[in-house]
């Protein structure tokens, strides 16, 4: 399975000792980790790379809440593992509220910074799984908002969100909404999504769009499906 791959993952500090402290818990974990001191090349990192979990030095300034902000509305990383580490209860409601999965208080020690990271660790590999793409050609007729009816093809779905393919001009979050049939099956999925991204390489459109409502009892069976096909 992809997410037997290792995690990948981003320190913003620019405090030596969480430097010190995390450089030896996160050996400990099947996570490559880049160190960012600054927030211009950590807002870069979080906003163009696939990140499996941000570990963030929550210091209580604008620079901090624009990371997470930033983080939360990407396209990649929207639903990605936040660990914030905060000197106090006000700067935990501040991380809590911008988007921080897991708090801990500093200062830590080694057993309390590998409790921090083993508590998150499961999150990270879930996250990862329901991002996994799984190959697919499926055709499917979209109702697209402002547009109407739009004839393709689904090249890829995950349990987030799926890459369609069509010959119209499909704008950015424009909304979209589709009944799609599984292969194999006679399971039908109902997705309203929005488009995230679009890539015109000639004729055709490629958009990408994340899903922002699947009935729970679907998305389940959908899960289950991309399971199956991936396993």
């Amino acid at each position: 399975m992809a997410e037997a791959r290792r995690l990948k993952g981003l320190l913003f500090t620019s405090d030596a000792r969480v430097l010190s402290l995390m450089d030896q818990v996160l050996d400990n974990f099947e996570i490559d980790t880049e160190v960012c001191r600054d927030s211009v090349t950590t807002l870069d990192a979080v906003t163009t790379t696939k990140l499996d979990t941000l570990i963030i030095d929550w210091t209580g300034s604008e620079e901090s809440a624009r990371v997470l902000s930033a983080m939360r509305n990407s396209e990649h990383n929207a639903k990605s593992t936040v660990l914030a580490m905060v000197n106090g209860d006000p700067e935990m409601q501040a991380a809590t509220s911008a988007g921080a999965n897991f708090i801990a208080y500093k200062p830590m020690n080694v057993d309390q910074a590998t409790r921090f990271l083993r508590a998150a660790y499961g999150n990270m590999l879930l996250q990862r799984r329901r991002a996994i793409r799984c190959p697919v050609d499926i055709p499917v007729v979209a109702n697209v908002t402002g547009t109407g009816p739009v004839e393709g093809r689904i090249t890829d779905i995950s349990v987030q969100g799926l890459a369609f393919l069509c010959t119209y001009n499909i704008r950015l979050d424009q909304q979209i909404s589709m009944a799609i049939n599984l292969p194999g099956t006679s399971v039908l999925i109902h997705v309203t999504g929005r488009v995230r991204n679009t890539i015109t390489p000639d004729t055709r459109t490629r958009v990408g769009v994340c899903f922002s409502s699947v009935p729970q009892n679907e998305l389940s069976l959908l899960e289950r499906w991309i399971s199956d096909h991936l396993s």
